[in-house]
C-alpha cells in the first residue's frame, strides 16, 4: 500500500467525497485535517525483532535467549534457575510461559516446579526499539496457592519494573 501524506489523503477523501455526491465534504475536510480520520498503524513487528539475547547487562546477566516463539531459555539465577519457556506475540509485546526447568542448581531444586502453571504468564517483554525492551517480571504463578513465587529474586531484576533491556550482540 502506498504511503501518503495528510495533505494527499485528504485530496483523495476529497475527491472521492465529490464523486460520490455527499453534502458532508467541508466536515470530512476539518476531521481528516485535525487527525480524527487519520489511519492507526496495527502492523506486528517480525517476531525476529524479538529474536537474540536481551540483558540488563549483556557483560554480566544472562538474560533472556530467544531462539524461536516456541524456544525461549531465561537464565533466571547464574548457576541456579534455568528455565524453557514459550512467548505469544501480540503487537509489540511477547508474553512469555513456563514451559519446564533447562537446568537447576541446588536452590532451583527447592522450588515446587510441578506446582507451578503453564497457563499463566511469568513475564511479559515490550519492545521499545529493536535494540531496547521492557521487561515485567511476574514470577511462577503457583496453582496450588494461587498465588506468584519468585517475584524479585531474579538476577536480571532491578529496584523498578520494568527493567530496560538491551539486544545483546
Amino acid at each position: 500500500m502506498k504511503e501518503c501524506d495528510t495533505k494527499t489523503l485528504t485530496a483523495h477523501v476529497l475527491l472521492t467525497l465529490a464523486i460520490y455526491g455527499c453534502a458532508n465534504v467541508v466536515v470530512a475536510s476539518e476531521a481528516i485535517s485535525s487527525g480524527a480520520m487519520a489511519e492507526k498503524t496495527t502492523e506486528v513487528p517480525p517476531l525476529s525483532v524479538f529474536t537474540g539475547r536481551w540483558s540488563p547487562d549483556c557483560e554480566k546477566v544472562g538474560g533472556i535467549n530467544i531462539y524461536h516463539e516456541s524456544n525461549i531459555l531465561i537464565e533466571v539465577n547464574s548457576n541456579q534457575i534455568y528455565i524453557k519457556s514459550h512467548g505469544e506475540q501480540s503487537q509489540k509485546i511477547l508474553s512469555i510461559f513456563l514451559d519446564e526447568p533447562n537446568d537447576l542448581g541446588r536452590g532451583g531444586m527447592m522450588l515446587p516446579w510441578d506446582e507451578f502453571s503453564n497457563e499463566k504468564s511469568i513475564a511479559k517483554m515490550v519492545l521499545s526499539s529493536e535494540k531496547h525492551s521492557q521487561v515485567y517480571w511476574y514470577g511462577f504463578y503457583n496453582k496450588e496457592t494461587n498465588a506468584y513465587e519468585w517475584t524479585t529474586e531474579p538476577d536480571f531484576l532491578g529496584n523498578t519494573l520494568p527493567v530496560i533491556f538491551n539486544k545483546c550482540k
